[in-house]
């Protein structure tokens, strides 16, 4: 069974492949292609990409760990991410230490990806925002309130193209 990942790791091979196929991104396109990522996950394969939350903010569907995690980037595009470390605690010993990214599978790499491919000629990441806006699954959840996965695996198994098809 695949594992659901912690969304910094998703966010890291996100901004490494987009700096990769020359063509970085910042913190608000970021945001939109996590929320993609997470709705192919859940149409495609069937389960959750990441378990953090997605909330309705202003400007879209955002992952406000992830957000905050690179928000220091402002509206710069952020560089590639070898080096990120993710901080657990140790149950037993309440001692902190730090974690090694985990490998993404196959099939995860995959469906990240294909959206970020879907989204290559997007340089103006409020298209996305205003994208994602115009969706049931951001128009029908109030502001800074969670955006439920059931929700979204509802309104993208009805019309699966509008994950991939850019605006």
């Amino acid at each position: 069974m695949m594992p659901i990942y912690n969304v910094i790791d998703i966010s890291s091979y996100i901004i490494n492949y987009s700096n990769q196929i020359n063509h970085p991104i910042n913190n608000l396109k970021l945001q939109k292609l996590l929320y993609y990522v997470q709705a192919a996950m859940l149409i495609e394969v069937g389960r959750k990409c990441f378990d953090s939350k997605i909330i309705a903010w202003k400007f879209g569907p955002a992952i406000p760990e992830a957000y905050r995690y690179y928000e220091e980037y402002g509206r710069n595009n952020i560089p590639n991410q070898d080096g990120h470390k993710t901080i657990k605690l140790d149950d037993k010993t309440l001692m902190m230490s730090y974690a090694q990214p985990v490998e993404i599978d196959y099939t995860t790499k995959t469906i990240i990806r294909n959206i970020v491919d879907s989204y290559l000629d997007i340089t103006n990441p409020l298209e996305l925002s205003k994208k994602t806006c115009r969706e049931d699954p951001w128009k029908s959840t109030s502001l800074n309130q969670e955006i439920m996965c059931s929700e979204i695996s509802k309104y993208y198994k009805k019309q699966p193209r509008l994950i991939y098809e850019c605006c």
